[in-house]
């Protein structure tokens, strides 16, 4: 075994030698992590490589022409390297980003040049959004560059008139969003008399909590105290929750808070008017599950649940009358308002 003083002579020499002695390949280093990616997973739950490769194959709708290796597992992180040979399926993954799977999130970036996949961007991705309620007087280029700035890196704008945004009542922007940081729920701005919320709504969010707004966790989980906004009245309210989500019907998250108070609403039981030769007629209340049918189907009348809202007559009808409901679930109505006068019928389950 070679001795400190002789190690220390060795990286000396080492050291003293020049680059011309060292051979330089002929083909270019990086032709051999072409269509390879660096992906960092982010989750508590345990993962190994069978169990990775079958989710991601499931998810992409390959289970061939890629290829998967752990490169390094870090707490919750666990880094891997993917090696594609379908060149659609690579840059379709790319674009895809971020993915999510059960208890995590994907994350994935070119390889690097440099060979050292531990300089890949591995803590950002792109999200497009929208941001609602921006006053109109602050309208202007300049104001909703900064608005949009809190929400992360921006990196696109589709500012429209004043006129087609208070129509729509948001603004479309794309920002790069740091997963190491909490997600931003949106911001206050100047108002009339007190400051104004602006909510941010994103198109495609990762598995994150609800409660801190980190990525890679569930609430349920966390132990990072909750995120949350206070009112103008200083009542603080949860600032995350599936609102964040386009595609959520809740305003903001104040909205969401009173829902919360107040309760869901009740669902109405309603129904589908049919005419006496069992056809759709032409009034229809809307919100129910329905099922088609005439009088002469039902088998039992129900005197007890008479003069309930519009019906006159309640009856169970068979199973096989098509409804997945219980039979004492179903109603029958009658209606003298179809049709220019003559009664209708039809049937409804309750909610």
């Amino acid at each position: 075994m070679a001795g400190l003083e002789e190690i220390m002579e060795r990286t000396v020499r080492l050291k003293g030698q020049e680059v011309e002695d060292w051979e330089i390949p002929v083909e270019d280093p990086a032709e051999a992590t072409e269509f390879t990616l660096v992906g960092r997973l982010m989750t508590r739950k345990p993962w190994n490589k069978k169990l990775m490769s079958t989710i991601l194959g499931r998810l992409w709708g390959a289970d061939s022409g890629w290829a998967l290796k752990i490169l390094e597992q870090k707490g919750s992180n666990c880094y891997i390297a993917l090696s594609f040979k379908d060149k659609e399926l690579f840059y379709w993954v790319i674009e895809k980003r971020p993915w999510t799977l059960n208890g995590g999130v994907l994350l994935v970036d070119y390889w690097p040049v440099s060979g050292d996949w531990e300089k890949a961007s591995l803590n950002y991705y792109s999200c497009w959004g929208k941001a609602y309620g921006i006053p109109l007087k602050l309208l202007t280029e300049n104001n909703v560059q900064r608005i949009v700035s809190s929400a992360g890196e921006t990196l696109d704008v589709h500012l429209d008139s004043a006129k087609t945004t208070f129509w729509r009542n948001f603004i479309r922007f794309k920002v790069g969003i740091n997963v190491d940081k909490a997600i931003c729920p949106g911001r206050f701005v100047p108002g009339d008399v007190n400051a104004k919320w602006v909510q941010f709504k994103y198109d495609k969010l990762p598995f994150m909590c609800f409660k801190c707004g980190l990525t890679g966790h569930e609430k349920a989980s966390c132990e990072q105290p909750l995120l949350t906004v206070a009112d103008a009245a200083g009542v603080e309210v949860p600032a995350l929750g599936p609102w964040l989500r386009v595609e959520h019907t809740t305003k903001d998250c104040f909205e969401a808070a009173r829902l919360l108070r107040e309760g869901p609403a009740k669902k109405p039981w309603t129904g589908r008017y049919l005419n006496d030769g069992g056809r759709p007629a032409s009034k229809t209340i809307s919100g129910a599950r329905t099922s088609p049918g005439k009088r002469d189907d039902c088998e039992e009348i129900i005197p007890q649940c008479m003069g309930r809202g519009n019906v006159e007559t309640v009856a169970r009808v068979p199973r096989c009358f098509g409804t997945s409901s219980d039979e004492d679930s179903i109603l029958v109505l009658r209606s003298p308002e179809v049709n220019g006068g003559s009664h209708g019928t039809g049937v409804a389950a309750l909610g």
